[in-house]
């Protein structure tokens, strides 16, 4: 009369997990904080990690550099590379200090 309904198999549980994993993946495949700082003068600085040491920081960095100066019509011009730390493991860290315009 009744049948068991299995959630294991469900499409839209298969859908969700493979969403989560490739999240999971693009997380882990390196980070770069969109959490731009003001060091003044017109100067923002913005860094990124590489936790599975397959990306490059220090391009994530100047992405988010881009992504930050995109958003007021701008382009970010790089001054320099410093070496950072991220607040978990990581393989390399990398900030950019950089200006839009």
């Amino acid at each position: 009369m009744y049948q068991a309904v299995s959630s294991r198999n469900s499409p839209g549980r298969f859908v969700m997990s493979l969403i989560s994993m490739a999240l999971l993946l693009w997380m882990l495949a390196g980070c770069a904080g969109d959490q731009v700082k003001d060091l003044g003068d017109g100067k923002h600085s913005v860094s990124a990690c590489s936790e599975s040491g397959l990306t490059n920081p220090q391009v994530n960095a100047v992405r988010a550099a881009d992504h930050y100066c995109g958003k007021f019509d701008q382009v970010s011009v790089v001054e320099r590379f410093e070496p950072d730390t991220c607040p978990t493991p990581a393989t390399s860290a990398m900030a950019v200090v950089f200006t839009c315009r």
